[in-house]
């Protein structure tokens, strides 16, 4: 193993594994969004280096397995779906950096499965494993700290959900499935001895804790799923020992005297010549250690269910209506779907209750909390036979290395069906399942490079050049935005509105496509306009007016951009400008009809109809 590779590179690889476990715990307070885009560029900038160490090597064929073809397929459907989507530009560049189904989290994750294919080979798999668990450690004990109501890091920023625990992956639903995940390799660990065993233990019971503190159910499911897989694997290669008695004279094996004492007490003895009586092989003392970890796993699983007791039958309504959303959009467009990562547009357009209370209204969701779902609905037919094709190839591949019984392989699969059971009932992020994609490449590479003519290396090879860079430009990209963005607010609390617009319009120039950008930079003129002269006034009004017209060519079907519309010609009209009257009933109307259950959207018709009768 990895004999093929000179010592610079190997040194790279062996870097590479601990760079990889820390992507999850990437947080800075830079960007406005202190969490999901240091992760998304973390991932970026570890992506850049494991393609530079491929190149430095030279060996392309190390980063291939027999997914490629189903991989590549998968992608392919995504471009063209992206091509034929509801909102182009949403496809193309997602609704939030890290997120997971829109082209270039879709590229982030093939990008990590074939460096993870290259990384396996070279012999690194099981180092790999090691610095996840040992990386979830300090991950945990911040989701901690943050349920117990400590913010260490950023004391200013308020916890999404309440106060359920979001860690350093930003939502308690992404770190309910990191920590999912890491429950196998934690069991795992624990077989070892030594520090190793330690750790292990330490990352199980940190990692459980920090589970209920996130209120999430998926996590749980995902948990028990993969753990029972585990277990099982680990079962069918050492089966439980069984004590065997003479019925003559009894024995007891070491195990049963290391267990219930040195001495041979009474008890003992009565136990062992009646268990000889009867003449049957008892299964050795149920043991402890299980029985505790299952009994503190319970616990805590009971501690997450009446932290959320009030909400969970809210939440299991919208999770349903969440599905019936994705169904309705499927059966409206079953080819090729709404378009990858678009889901946030049918649900806005179909909500009903339970989103349609007056405490939910504002809340949007971009992910049908089902993968399955979010692929039918945002890709259709042409997605869901690739997304298949990818998971029939994936249990082909990973049956081999599962019998060959090794440890990694074991931990691997186990975790990999714990993500994917958590992935039926949950949203799912770049943060969380990027180093999923790592896993299963180190399960899935075989020892050698399958024999491929030159026509498909090269086309594989363009392939993962395109996909590293392709995420890597995404996430780099929106990182200096979003640095850009928090200038900007910065400066606008400040009271700097000439600098604040300044930073704004240049983190819009990055990323034109966003939407809150243009919220932000709307704002901003808003705040800057009163108390101007009414020259300058009805300058900044236009210029709002311009950004709201930017947003609608950018996303013709987004509400939003719509109602930001509206409310910048309702300042024109605040104005008295009444010939702007017509063009904000058109505009709040036709975001009214794209989103029905928004209130914010009806209080502006309200004072439309109110400016009307006083001017």
């Amino acid at each position: 193993m990895g004999t093929f590779l000179s010592e610079r590179a190997q040194r790279g690889l062996r870097l590479l594994a601990p760079l990889v476990a820390a992507v999850p715990l990437a947080c800075s307070s830079r960007f406005g969004d202190h969490y999901l885009i240091p992760n998304a560029a973390a991932a970026a900038l570890v992506a850049l280096f494991g393609a530079w160490v491929i190149f430095w090597s030279r060996d392309w064929d190390a980063a291939s397995s027999e997914l490629d073809a189903p991989v590549a397929a998968f992608l392919l459907a995504a471009v063209l779906c992206s091509a034929f989507s509801m909102d182009v530009r949403l496809s193309l560049f997602g609704r939030y950096p890290d997120v997971l189904f829109g082209l270039p989290g879709l590229a982030a994750c093939a990008a990590a499965f074939w460096l993870a294919c290259f990384f396996s080979r070279a012999g690194l798999g099981g180092r790999l494993h090691f610095w996840m668990v040992l990386f979830s450690i300090p991950i945990s004990l911040y989701a901690i700290l943050q349920a117990c109501g400590i913010e260490p890091l950023f004391p200013r920023i308020r916890l999404p959900g309440g106060m359920r625990a979001a860690s350093t992956l930003g939502s308690p639903v992404f770190l309910g499935t990191y920590l999912a995940m890491i429950v196998p390799f934690s069991l795992g660990l624990r077989t070892a001895q030594g520090n190793e065993r330690t750790i292990g233990t330490a990352a199980l019971a940190l990692a459980l804790a920090a589970m209920a503190g996130t209120g999430t159910r998926a996590a749980w499911l995902g948990a028990a799923a993969g753990a029972g897989l585990w277990g099982f694997l680990r079962l069918r290669i050492e089966p439980p020992t069984r004590r065997r008695f003479n019925t003559s004279k009894p024995t007891y094996q070491t195990s049963e005297i290391r267990w219930f004492g040195t001495s041979r007490t009474n008890a003992v003895r009565m136990f062992g010549t009646m268990s000889g009586k009867f003449g049957r092989g008892r299964p050795s003392p149920i043991p402890k250690r299980p029985l505790l970890l299952a009994g503190a796993a319970l616990l805590l699983l009971w501690s997450t269910l009446s932290f959320r007791r009030h909400q969970l039958s809210l939440a299991d309504s919208e999770r349903v209506s969440m599905w019936k959303i994705a169904v309705v959009q499927f059966l409206r467009t079953p080819w090729l779907g709404s378009g990858p990562d678009t889901f946030v547009l049918p649900f806005c357009r179909f909500r009903a209750e339970p989103f349609a209370g007056a405490a939910r209204r504002g809340w949007v969701h971009d992910q049908a909390h089902n993968d399955i779902l979010q692929v039918l609905a945002t890709m259709g037919l042409a997605g869901m036979l690739a997304y298949g094709w990818l998971h029939w190839a994936l249990v082909r591949a990973a049956l081999p290395a599962v019998r060959s019984n090794a440890p990694e392989a074991l931990e691997a699969a186990a975790a990999l069906f714990a993500v994917w059971v958590a992935a039926k009932f949950s949203a799912l992020s770049l943060s969380a399942v990027w180093p999923a994609c790592w896993v299963a490449g180190t399960l899935l590479a075989p020892p050698e490079a399958p024999p491929e003519g030159r026509a498909w290396r090269a086309s594989k090879a363009a392939l993962f050049l395109l996909c590293v860079g392709a995420s890597s430009f995404s996430a780099l990209r929106a990182a200096a935005a979003e640095h850009s963005s928090r200038l900007g607010a910065l400066a606008r609390r400040s009271g700097a509105m000439r600098e604040g617009a300044a930073h704004l319009e240049k983190a819009l120039s990055l990323r034109p496509e966003v939407l809150q950008y243009r919220f932000d930079l709307n704002l901003l003129l808003w705040d800057a306009a009163e108390g101007s002269p009414p020259s300058s006034k009805a300058l900044m009004h236009d210029r709002a007016v311009q950004v709201a017209l930017g947003g609608i060519r950018a996303h013709p079907l987004h509400p939003e951009a719509y109602r930001l519309l509206g409310l910048s010609e309702l300042k024109r009209i605040h104005e008295g400008r009444k010939d702007r009257i017509p063009a904000a009933r058109t505009a709040l109307e036709t975001a009214l009809a794209l989103d029905p259950g928004d209130a914010s959207i009806d209080k502006a018709l309200e004072e439309l109809s109110r400016l009307k009768e006083r001017i």
